[in-house]
């Protein structure tokens, strides 16, 4: 019995690691694993930030006027921000959150076809993410709206989805 309880505590101070040093790489013949180092130089996504803002696709409906929309009938979108729209194949992506703590997003495509896979590709990449979540296509614009934590707000979504097609 002492044997194995020395052998526990050898295997725990062997295993010992120190959260300041970097972490030993692994080494695996699966291409899925792999180490990373996280960078602390973000010039490359701001740098594309700003490249999707400057190559813009002139749309009938651009994201902002989507918010302005939605910002007059009570879904207030604070601190306004810029997403990375590639991620989701879109030319470029804006949002926020409201005052009650949803996510919401207006993200500008080619045009209504590629909105339409943009939003296919939202549903199956992001599900697990947010289990509520709705999306609409109005031409090439896809608007998300979302509750991280998961409560439904089907009627908020169901106003801000006609506010979107009405435009």
């Amino acid at each position: 019995m002492h044997l194995a309880v020395a052998s526990i505590i050898a295997s725990l101070v062997a295993c010992r690691h120190d959260a300041g040093e970097p972490g030993p790489n692994v080494q695996s013949s699966d291409p899925a694993v792999r180490a990373v180092s996280p960078s602390r130089d973000v010039t490359p996504l701001l740098a594309r930030l700003a490249y999707e803002a400057q190559h813009r696709t002139a749309v009938g409906l651009p994201a902002e006027r989507v918010l302005d929309a939605l910002d007059r009938e009570k879904l207030r979108i604070i601190e306004r921000k810029q997403f990375l729209g590639e991620v989701v194949h879109a030319r470029y992506c804006l949002g926020g959150r409201t005052e009650a703590g949803l996510a919401i997003a207006a993200c500008e495509y080619e045009d209504p076809v590629a909105a339409g896979a943009g939003k296919e590709l939202m549903d199956r990449r992001f599900s697990a993410m947010s289990p509520w979540a709705r999306r609409s296509v109005h031409g090439a614009i896809v608007l998300t709206i979302a509750d991280p934590s998961g409560v439904a707000h089907d009627e908020i979504a169901a106003h801000a989805f006609e506010v979107f097609a009405a435009l």
